[in-house]
Parts: C-alpha cells; sequence; structure tokens
C-alpha cells in the first residue's frame, strides 16, 4: 500500500491553555497510531493546529475523515496530500510541538512578518517548519 503524507490546519475548539484536552489528543493519537503505523507531529500555536501525519494511504485517509468529523476542531484546511518514498517523522507515533518550546522569531522565518498563522501559511512553509523543529528538537515525545 503507497505510503502518502497529509497536513492540515485546523482551529483549536477548547481553551488552549488547558492541558487536559491536549493530553487526551496526544493519548489517543499516539495509541491509534502505533497500531496502525502512523507517524507524525502535531503543533499547536494560538489557537491553531497544524498536523503531519504519515502512513498507509487508507488509514490515512480514514483518519482524515476523523478528523473532520472531531468537535475539538473547527475549519479544518487541507494542506498537502501526497505520496512519499520516505517518512519524515518516523521518530514520532504522535510528536508534540508546544509553542512555548518554538523561538519567538520563527515567525519571521516561516511567515515572512511579524505575525503569522497556520492557517496562511503555503503548505512547503508549513512542511518546512515541522522539519525545523523536528531537526531541532522541539518536539515533546
Amino acid at each position: 500500500m503507497p505510503l502518502v503524507r497529509l497536513l492540515y490546519t485546523s482551529k483549536v475548539a477548547f481553551d488552549a491553555r488547558d492541558r487536559a484536552p491536549m493530553d487526551a489528543i496526544l493519548h489517543t493519537a499516539r495509541s491509534f497510531n502505533m497500531t496502525h503505523d502512523i507517524t507524525g507531529l502535531l503543533a499547536c500555536r494560538n489557537g491553531e493546529f497544524l498536523q503531519a501525519i504519515e502512513g498507509p494511504r487508507k488509514i490515512i485517509l480514514s483518519l482524515y475523515q476523523s478528523i473532520l468529523r472531531d468537535t475539538r476542531h473547527s475549519d479544518v484546511q487541507l494542506l498537502h496530500f501526497s505520496e512519499v518514498s520516505a517518512r519524515s517523522f518516523y521518530r514520532w507515533s504522535m510528536g508534540f510541538i508546544q509553542e512555548s518550546d518554538v523561538p519567538k522569531n520563527i515567525n519571521l522565518y516561516f511567515g515572512g512578518g511579524t505575525e503569522f498563522t497556520f492557517d496562511t501559511m503555503r503548505s512547503d512553509h508549513a512542511m518546512s517548519f515541522l522539519l525545523y523543529c523536528a531537526q531541532r528538537d522541539l518536539i515533546a515525545a
């Protein structure tokens, strides 16, 4: 089965300062992903999610349909979907990028200005942002 990567953004539909919902999302995602050969990263910043998921096409498409129905998100926007020859986030069943771990001036590098939001990023910038975080060990396992 072909290996694919999917990137999307969404608005957080709960108080992002409350760790309990985020911890529940991460626990559920990690358990599911480990049993379904899925890897990826989830970033939360300014009340938005940016997520990359990698795995078998059929499973990723099914998971994305579940994400679209999940009430913990709103305004889900697909940024990118493609077949890939290798995983970029193979070290994590679901790594988490905490806003506090990301350098404050990162918006100048990836957003081109003083402010950026995940939902206004180009898909290549979103992928570069996730790779930047992964390469600099900004991932909370």
